[in-house]
């Protein structure tokens, strides 16, 4: 029987690439918590051969960088559009 010591740790580079794409695609303010999230994704998987605490701390970093990336690309344009028909619908009742 052989002892497998190997942990399964999930690094988030999926979610550091999309980060990555769309703030390079409309929010260029938030491609420094993207690029973090790349920087500590890509760490992850050297860390668990030689530190599992370090390790699973580099994969907190990623996803929590990689949300706050989306977040900061996602909520501006909600606003956008929120403004948007809220203007719209304000000036249609006042053409009325």
């Amino acid at each position: 029987m052989t002892e497998n010591n190997e942990t399964k740790i999930e690094n988030h580079l999926v979610l550091a690439i999309v980060s990555l794409c769309l703030s390079g695609l409309g929010a260029f303010f938030a491609m420094p918590a993207a690029v973090a999230s790349l920087i500590f994704a890509l760490r992850v998987d050297d860390k668990i051969k030689t530190d599992l605490n370090a390790a699973k701390q580099a994969s907190k970093f990623a996803a929590t960088f990689g949300w706050i990336a989306v977040a900061l690309v996602i909520i501006p344009w909600l606003l956008i559009i929120f403004f948007w028909l809220a203007a719209g619908f304000g000036l249609f009742w006042f053409l009325r």
